[in-house]
């Protein structure tokens, strides 16, 4: 049985416009916060991670160059 895959922009990233400051994604802090507090729901989806600059390239090679514009 494949997993659900849930893909999260890593905390902590930086904005090259905005150098020497440190950024969350607020909607990605929810849901870290749910997983956190839900320490059973982690083991049953596949959480990936990833970073912030875009093209986001693993979730291009996922989902496809097709659907880039909505994705990346």
């Amino acid at each position: 049985m494949s997993r659900d895959l849930l893909i999260l922009l890593a905390p902590g990233f930086s904005d090259p416009a905005r150098p020497g400051r440190r950024f969350f994604c607020p909607d990605c802090n929810r849901v870290e916060g749910v997983l956190a507090s839900n320490p059973g729901l982690a083991d049953r989806i596949t959480v990936r991670r990833v970073p912030f600059p875009r093209p986001r390239a693993e979730v291009v090679a996922l989902l496809g160059p097709d659907n880039r514009r909505r994705i990346a």
